[in-house]
């Protein structure tokens, strides 16, 4: 006698909103990566424009080269701080989408746990009306078996009270 689990559309609804996170956390990972690899880039960028920069004040270049030089320098400074806030941008905006999705996970479980104890308790249900059914059985044959055995005895029997044998 299978009984429906009432909260079971709930417990899909949870599964899709889990998935449906876990998705949106991949995403907000990958853009925490991409802005990563980015910032590390422009350092990189930086580094070997800091080199060119010494090589060429060693090698006696004008003024005016080593003033444009330095200025791009600072506006590569500049994107390096704003790669850097978009890395920590991206990386909260993972940690917060984590949290949803352990909240979510926290609560498909609690739904799970719920549709275990329905289908124990289902099944404890059933095998009670199993048992209750085959205890009928049981006594309804016992009833005719004594049923026969006494029709049984008493065809056997004479009026007079003689057993014929």
């Amino acid at each position: 006698m299978a009984r429906h689990f009432r909260l079971q559309r709930v417990l899909e609804l949870r599964e899709r909103a889990e998935q449906e996170t876990a998705r949106r956390l991949a995403a907000r990972e990958e853009e925490a990566t991409v802005a990563r690899d980015t910032r590390d880039a422009l350092r990189d960028l930086r580094a070997t424009s800091r080199d060119q920069v010494e090589q060429v004040h060693q090698d006696g270049t004008p003024v005016g080269h080593l003033q444009h030089m330095s200025y791009l320098i600072g506006q590569l400074d500049r994107r390096i701080a704003g790669a850097h806030d978009a890395v920590i941008d991206a990386e909260q905006a993972a940690i917060r989408v984590r949290g949803e999705l352990e909240s979510a996970v926290r609560d498909r479980r609690i739904i799970e746990r719920l549709r275990d104890k329905h289908q124990d308790a289902t099944r404890l249900l059933d095998q009670a009306a199993d048992r209750v059914q085959m205890d009928e059985i049981a006594l309804s044959r016992f009833g005719r078996q004594r049923d026969d055995a006494a029709n049984a005895a008493a065809s056997t029997d004479t009026p007079d009270g003689v057993t014929r044998g």
